[in-house]
């Protein structure tokens, strides 16, 4: 599952994400996409500021995520090569995947449930949606368009 973000604030990028996230409930990639993203991650500039997941972040990121907080504009662009490379290595391994079954479907309808929780966690998101459209219509953006549920996936919101 293919996650990019920006954070801007005051003409700053203070957070960038760019990730694969894991369809699995143990987060684990498949060797494929972990082996390039670990090749991609070690072609970054040592001097590209790292960061920690937010709490939100850490049920659904790869252990392989980028996120970064940019401070010039080189930096800006090794994250943008990362991201655009990332969803390189997704469109590929999603050529050569095989169909997946009954089991996988469900187990990958789950991670896109746990993506959309997790992700609908981010206060920050949040609050900056609400200063500009007001509490009601921030949480139905980011439930309703922002992370929409698959259907019939609601009960692991239930359970989690």
């Amino acid at each position: 599952m293919y996650a990019v973000d920006m954070v801007g604030f005051r003409g700053r990028i203070s957070l960038a994400i760019a990730d694969l996230c894991p369809t699995t409930q143990n987060l684990t990639l498949p060797p494929s996409i972990r082996d390039k993203l670990k090749d991609l991650t070690a072609s970054l500039p040592e001097s590209l500021p790292r960061r920690q997941a937010p709490d939100w972040g850490v049920p659904i990121f790869s252990a392989e995520c980028c996120l970064v907080g940019p401070e010039t504009e080189e930096d800006i662009g090794a994250f943008l090569r990362f991201a655009t490379r990332a969803l390189e290595i997704l469109r590929q391994e999603a050529e050569v995947a095989k169909k997946a079954n009954p089991k996988e479907e469900t187990e990958n309808g789950e991670a896109q449930t746990r993506f959309c929780h997790f992700q609908c966690k981010n206060e920050k998101t949040k609050r900056i949606l609400a200063s500009s459209m007001g509490q009601e219509w921030a949480d139905r953006y980011m439930t309703e368009i922002m992370f929409d549920l698959p259907n019939g996936f609601d009960k692991y919101i239930e359970n989690n």
